[in-house]
């Protein structure tokens, strides 16, 4: 192949190429308005996620990405209970007060 048949090769292939850009932009496009109607579900059953958003989006893309090709519903359904888990872990640590030694009931060994 010479360098003219290479250049007709490219142009023919980038000529492709920008002709199916329309498609994969508008299913992009789908499959985001999708994701964001199921998010939205999701925040209304869940009002309580709401708080934890970066919590709850950590927790559906490790699931995602765990589950490569699984639908997003089906993630989502996999992920609630570890969210309800992870939050109430959560929302029983206290980040207002650090307490000082003499709180910490430390053994011998200087562990908790």
């Amino acid at each position: 192949m010479n360098n003219e048949e290479r250049e007709i090769l490219k142009n023919e292939i980038i000529e492709q190429i920008f002709l199916k850009l329309p498609d994969i932009i508008g299913n992009l496009m789908t499959s985001q308005a999708t994701l964001s109607k199921l998010n939205v579900k999701l925040y209304s059953e869940y009002p309580e996620f709401k708080n934890n958003k970066s919590l709850v989006a950590h927790i559906l893309e490790e699931i995602d990405g765990d589950n490569p090709g699984l639908e997003y519903e089906e993630v989502i359904k996999k992920a609630i209970p570890i969210i309800k888990e992870r939050m109430g872990v959560v929302n029983k640590l206290d980040v207002n007060h650090i307490p000082n030694r003499s709180e910490l009931k430390l053994n011998y060994n200087g562990n908790i």
